[in-house]
């Protein structure tokens, strides 16, 4: 692991002449590349958005908790690079009684991390 990093140091000392700095960006692109999972910064907007997220839908949605919270789940680990690429964001079904928010909880979760219900598939 030592030796990685040093090498990557040494490539950025001669590239720009500087001594290299250990930032959270070195350690995440490091990561990044040993475990092959993307470990890319989050837009501040997009971060403030996702910690909020199951907050806005539980505004619209009432008494499907537990749904919510998967739902939440599922798109935050997703958006944060703990997925694996080759495989879609979510896939949720939704089973239940007319009534119970389905469909509401789909168009409140498009709305809410997309910008408008018309914007998921």
């Amino acid at each position: 692991a030592l030796a990685h990093m040093d090498h990557a140091f040494d490539v950025e000392t001669i590239e720009d002449g500087k001594e290299p700095q250990v930032t959270e960006q070195t350690i995440a692109n490091i990561i990044s590349e040993w475990s092959n999972i993307p470990m890319g910064n989050l837009e501040t907007d997009e971060a403030k958005r996702l910690m909020v997220l199951e907050d806005e839908l539980e505004n619209r949605v009432k008494g499907q908790d537990r749904a919510v919270r998967a739902v939440a789940r599922a798109v935050r680990r997703a958006r944060s690079g703990m997925r694996d690429t080759s495989r879609p964001v979510a896939s949720f079904m939704f089973c239940g009684p007319t009534g119970v928010g389905k469909t509401e909880l789909c168009k409140s979760l498009a709305e809410t991390y997309f910008g408008s219900e018309k914007d998921m598939v």
